[in-house]
């Protein structure tokens, strides 16, 4: 019994002692915490202060409140239509490059052409032979016709200035070559119309006087 008396004395005392730390501990706390703020008076409150003489009153202050927001809303309706009309600028801008980019080389090729008719053009005109080819192998013809001493075709493909034992010129004296038309018969006959000349004075001179 002695014993148990001791326990519970024991035990009683080390609650007071846990008791006190916990009361010296919420003291500390509430020294270091700020104090809370006073809830500001509420216009429908009755005990509410009186207003001071030089303060804005409640009807002021809503209507200075309501023209702020009109103020705002106004302004937030005009930036959406200027960003509006700014998109749809932009829009109508890059619709602009795109058939620009779609029709750029007709644009340059209609350009190059202007200026290669006014005669001022950027880019060199491809040089163009003027003689036509038929032109060009009747004058071949002519040649070849003035010229019948020229290498034969076989020594050409053979290298050596003489004809290739197994191949013989086209005019040589055979069978074929009789029968083949000569380079002279490729020769256009010329025209043998006579334009009349104008008669002048030295016709009549010549006409008198026909030794001279």
């Amino acid at each position: 019994a002695k014993r148990r008396e001791e326990e519970e004395a024991a035990r009683k005392q080390a609650e007071a002692e846990e008791e006190k730390k916990r009361a010296a501990e919420e003291e500390a706390w509430r020294a270091e915490s700020p104090e809370p703020m006073a809830s500001p008076p509420s216009i429908w409150d009755d005990d509410a202060p009186p207003p001071q003489p030089g303060a804005q009153s409640t009807e002021d202050r809503l209507r200075e409140l309501k023209a702020k927001a009109a103020a705002d809303a106004s302004n937030w309706a005009k930036r959406q239509a200027e960003e509006k009309r700014q998109k749809k600028k932009e829009s109508k801008t890059a619709g602009y490059i795109k058939a620009a980019r779609r029709q750029k080389m007709g644009w340059v090729k209609k350009w190059v052409e202007g200026l290669q008719r006014t005669g001022l053009s950027p880019v060199p005109e491809p040089k163009v032979d003027k003689v036509k080819p038929a032109i060009k192998e009747a004058m071949a013809r002519r040649k070849r016709a003035r010229s019948p001493t020229l290498t034969p075709p076989s020594s050409i493909a053979s290298g050596d200035g003489e004809a290739s034992p197994g191949k013989k010129p086209r005019w040589e004296s055979s069978e074929e070559s009789n029968n083949a038309p000569s380079p002279a018969a490729e020769v256009e006959p010329e025209s043998q119309v006579v334009v009349p000349r104008k008669k002048g004075k030295r016709d009549d001179a010549l006409e008198d006087n026909p030794l001279r």
